[in-house]
């Protein structure tokens, strides 16, 4: 059975860039995962394969001119999982940056020309020779290494590597990163190590420069979902839990991107967990919130006025959320008991 696991409109809301996963054929395949193609979606309906086959398609983004779709994958002689980019009209892919290791997530700058991305150091030679040997142990939580953010200008003729990308010095380990509208700033999501109940429960939102300078840092408590910018830079959006002891991060919440205080857009005592989030302007906020055992896409004004339900609770179960530039188009995916997930 094939589903749908991400869907990303484009930024003029004619198309819709998703991945299928196709399970592999138990009988006639090797065992794995299966597999994620890359499949773009008109505003007709019509539906055009791009990256098909034994691939492995993941993070699925829109160039900022709405030409391309990027997207990480190992291809042809990857070792590591790097950026790849292909052109909406026709072509084939192409690598937009690599590194010496696999990268985990990026982000393209608002001007299309440089790309934020985050990878762990390279292993010590030390390391490497130990594991030729054969001391290949795992020692629970014992030398990991922190993922680091890199920042490197894009070539129009070939891919960035390692030795053209510029690491940005952060404390700790960074797991988000987006750019600011502007392109001079970026949030990132930063736990004090990688130790898994840092990575759970330390996870703080910060706003620093290129340079790694901090301007700005947010007290979000406990557990941390998404973070987004609105369209004028000027605030964050996040999903947070609402103390420590919050068994999970289901709070929308607003704060200044300069910092300050956090402000709860929901009230206290409502009965829901925000899951997914994005700014339809630079005041109003839509969000997927599960209520129950259902799901619901509403909006509501960034100092919490407003509030309108766009899809009540009751229909298909919600889990991905994308919005286009001017907020008229929004795609998402949906399941049901009697359908997988489908855009």
């Amino acid at each position: 059975i094939a589903s749908v696991t991400d869907a990303e409109v484009s930024p003029d809301g004619a198309h819709v860039a998703y991945i299928r996963s196709v399970p592999r054929d138990p009988y006639d395949d090797d065992d794995g995962p299966a597999w994620a193609e890359l499949h773009v979606a008109s505003a007709n309906g019509l539906t055009r394969p791009f990256v098909t086959g034994e691939v492995n398609v993941s993070a699925v983004a829109w160039t900022p001119d709405g030409a391309a779709i990027t997207y990480l994958a190992k291809r042809h002689d990857d070792e590591h999982k790097a950026v790849w980019i292909i052109p909406v009209d026709g072509g084939e892919s192409r690598k937009l940056a690599g590194f010496e290791t696999s990268i985990s997530t990026y982000a393209m700058s608002p001007d299309g020309k440089r790309v934020a991305f985050l990878a762990t150091a390279k292993a010590p030679e030390a390391e490497d020779k130990r594991e030729d040997k054969g001391f290949r142990a795992k020692v629970v939580e014992e030398g990991l290494r922190p993922q680091q953010l890199w920042v490197a200008s894009l070539e129009p003729d070939g891919p960035v590597d390692t030795d053209d990308a510029a690491a940005v010095p952060l404390e700790g380990s960074v797991s988000q990163v987006a750019w600011s509208p502007d392109g001079e700033r970026l949030s990132v999501a930063i736990a004090p190590t990688p130790l898994i109940d840092d990575e759970y429960m330390k996870r703080k939102v910060q706003v620093v420069d290129l340079a790694g300078k901090v301007l700005a840092r947010l007290d979000n408590p406990g557990k941390l979902g998404m973070v987004r910018w609105s369209p004028d830079g000027s605030r964050l959006a996040l999903i947070s839990a609402a103390d420590l002891n919050d068994p999970s991060a289901g709070r929308l919440m607003v704060a200044p991107a300069t910092g300050g205080a956090l402000k709860p857009l929901l009230p206290d005592d409502f009965e829901g967990s925000v899951e997914q989030i994005e700014w339809k302007d630079a005041d109003t906020i839509v969000y997927v919130v599960d209520q129950g055992t259902g799901a619901a896409v509403a909006e509501i004004g960034a100092d919490g006025s407003g509030g309108a339900v766009l899809s009540a609770s009751g229909g298909p179960i919600f889990n991905s959320l994308s919005l286009s530039d001017d907020g008229g188009v929004v795609a998402l995916v949906a399941d049901a008991p009697d359908h997988p997930e489908e855009l």
